[in-house]
């Protein structure tokens, strides 16, 4: 899902989730509950710094292959 993955990345460049819905212009309720949708299909916590990285590299990495 594209908003999923969109999300995604916008949590990963901005934690305060205040401030990803006001980027998405969606309600805060929405990312918390992508943000908490995200965690469980992926199986981690995007508190973690290293699971963070990780993520960003992957999703850097699939917006470069699909161009």
């Amino acid at each position: 899902d594209s908003e999923l993955v969109d999300t995604l990345e916008a949590l990963l460049w901005m934690p305060e989730l205040s401030l990803v819905a006001k980027s998405m212009g969606i309600h805060l309720k929405t990312v918390q509950f992508r943000r908490k949708r995200i965690q469980e299909i992926l199986g981690v916590n995007l508190g973690d710094a290293d699971t963070r990285l990780t993520l960003s590299i992957a999703v850097r990495l699939s917006r470069l292959k699909s161009r």
